[in-house]
């Protein structure tokens, strides 16, 4: 254990900013919670050296730099535990100190910087319908968004993987056939035009497998990162969810809908300004009343595209299947010919070739479903993005 914690660099941030954290320093030095926060079984799994996909949300709340730097800001912010009108009351105090210092700056310039900021305070308090919760909750959205595109990243770097063997498999065979090409040209059988086709499918499928493993690469550094390794280390990487489309079929998306809405972050914050704005500002309550019917419908819509995109994905991975399935027939019938001497052998490995893309795309599409689940799962707990 001890061994596992010191290969985990983990990135936290200072009062000042984001930094490096040496990586002699055990990880749970820097924990973003105290101990009880998880079981020590829990606690043992989010040190060690393995990224799991469960683990993401956990490892962005404790470990990512963002995260960490936002909850040092929160935690002396001044605001704490204010009502949007003690809020007020604290932007008109900070408009007040900007023209204290306006009247005791060297010189004019600084002086009128200062009282734009003051004027600047005195226009957000003279509307604010903002308080500490809505504070608290524009935060927890930038944290949702950073475990949401963790997990994208985490897709990526096995979508990559299949992208790039499935590339692998087919500039081994394009060489071949611009090969055969050139040497059917020479043999007066094929054109110039042939051999160039057959040099352009050629470099477009090695530029393809450059850009595969530069995704692989990104991927991983990117979601080290963003999950508190430091970009030089070596994560491992789990495994991704097994899903069976067959299971959306008992998923019920009215139902689920009206727990979105419930649990929609935008919305909540609508909410809250609507609440302060009855309270304070009885002029601006249909702004917010409008702000708030305006966002509920986007976010349906929204929840809606998520749902149709996991529908959507399933129906393309079933049909990636069937595709696999038939270019595995042809292979068959593709070997029956070639042993009777119908087709050649550079035609053989093109079917063949078929057959490698046909199990690359079944692949990248079962790789879009899980990517299309984990958006759903999230709308319903009101995180779309």
């Amino acid at each position: 254990m001890e061994k596992n914690i010191l290969r985990r660099m983990r990135m936290t941030a200072t009062v000042l900013g984001a930094a490096l954290i040496a990586c002699s320093l055990p990880a749970a030095a820097f924990a973003a919670t105290p101990p009880m926060a998880h079981t020590e079984e829990e606690w043992a799994h989010l040190r060690d050296n393995a990224l799991e996909w469960y683990e993401i949300e956990d490892l962005i709340h404790e470990y990512n730099a963002t995260v960490l730097k936002n909850r040092e800001e929160l935690s002396k912010d001044e605001r704490r535990n204010m009502d949007a009108e003690k809020v007020r009351d604290y932007l008109l105090d900070e408009a007040d100190d900007m023209d204290s210092l306006a009247d005791s700056a060297d010189s004019a310039m600084v002086s009128a910087t200062y009282r734009t900021q003051a004027n600047s305070l005195r226009s957000q308090a003279d509307s604010n319908v903002t308080d500490y919760e809505v504070i608290k909750l524009d935060y927890e959205v930038i944290e949702k968004n950073l475990f949401r595109t963790a997990q994208n990243l985490f897709i990526s770097y096995y979508s990559a993987q299949a992208k790039k063997a499935g590339a692998e498999a087919g500039v081994a065979y394009l060489e071949r056939a611009y090969a055969s090409a050139v040497n059917r040209k020479n043999a007066g059988m094929a054109t110039e035009l042939d051999v160039l086709t057959a040099q352009e499918s050629l470099e477009n499928a090695r530029a393809s497998l450059v850009a595969d493993e530069t995704e692989i690469r990104t991927s991983f550094n990117n979601l080290q990162v963003l999950c508190g390794w430091s970009y030089d280390s070596m994560a491992e990487i789990g495994p991704l969810p097994e899903i069976d489309p067959n299971s959306f079929a008992g998923i019920d998306p009215d139902a689920d809908l009206n727990t979105a809405l419930s649990s929609s972050y935008t919305l909540r914050i609508d909410e809250i300004k609507l609440k302060n704005a009855r309270s304070l500002y009885p002029g601006q309550v249909e702004q917010y009343e409008s702000q708030l019917a305006s966002d509920t419908n986007s976010f349906k819509v929204a929840f809606r595209g998520a749902y149709d995109s996991l529908m959507n994905a399933a129906l393309s991975y079933k049909n990636a299947q069937s595709d696999h399935a038939l270019k595995a027939q042809d292979l068959g019938a593709a070997q029956r010919k070639l042993g009777l001497g119908l087709i050649s052998q550079i035609e053989y490995e093109g079917v063949q070739n078929e057959l490698a893309a046909a199990q690359t795309a079944e692949q990248t599409a079962y790789y879009g479903m899980i990517s299309a689940k984990a958006a759903y799962d999230a709308a319903v707990r009101g995180i779309v993005q």
